[in-house]
């Protein structure tokens, strides 16, 4: 839902496109999600690995998708203080984010 906030207007789609299309983009983000994980457990043969891939889409979680949030309402709102706020949110998530993946895979190697 944070996403379709972002992007929606973006992609300035119209309110009948947007409903008839609504399940199609969840189950596609389910599908990926899923299907990534799945990947992930089939080809790394140590389940405690998998976890700490995982593990690292915390970041995410706990920071990105919050500033997501935050970033849209700074926008409707005209709030620059709300959106460098949300800006700090994604870049320190995704500083979080990348730096624990590449310590995972880096164990993996």
């Amino acid at each position: 839902a944070a996403l379709d906030s972002v992007a929606l207007p973006l992609l300035r789609l119209d309110p009948d496109r947007i409903c008839r299309t609504e399940r199609v983009r969840r189950f596609g983000v389910t599908i990926v999600w899923f299907g990534l994980t799945l990947l992930l457990a089939v080809l790394i043969p140590n389940i405690g690995d998998v976890i700490s891939l995982l593990g690292s889409l915390a970041a995410v979680f706990i920071f990105i998708f919050p500033g997501l949030c935050l970033f849209k309402i700074g926008l409707d709102d005209a709030s620059w203080l709300k959106q460098l706020a949300a800006a700090v949110f994604l870049v320190l998530g995704s500083f979080i984010f990348g730096v624990t993946t590449v310590q995972s895979i880096s164990n993996l190697i």
